[in-house]
């Protein structure tokens, strides 16, 4: 009967010790993953200051677009009877 009980309880013990190595290694891999995560969260928190700009500066060229459109139309209606190779100079200088 006392062997029977030490059979049983090295059995739970050796049961243990595999549930006990598998959650070291979840845990491990856990710190792994959080570290990945906290190194994509700053990355994301630089490339939200970097869109911010990008945002600022097209909000102050967006002014330009009609002059822009405007000037490029009229300069397309200029060029219009000119040869091709006369155009082609135009565009260079």
């Amino acid at each position: 009967i006392v062997q029977d009980k030490v059979a049983n309880l090295q059995h739970q013990l050796s049961n243990a010790k595999g549930k006990a190595e598998k959650l070291e290694e979840e845990a491990e891999t856990c710190k792994i993953k959080l570290s990945r995560a906290e190194k994509l969260l700053a990355g994301l928190g630089n490339e939200s200051i970097r869109w911010d700009a990008a945002s600022k500066i097209l909000e102050k060229n967006l002014g330009f677009v009609v002059g822009n459109i405007t000037l490029a139309a009229g300069f397309i209606a200029y060029c219009g009877p000119f040869t091709s190779e006369f155009r082609v100079d135009l565009v260079k200088t």
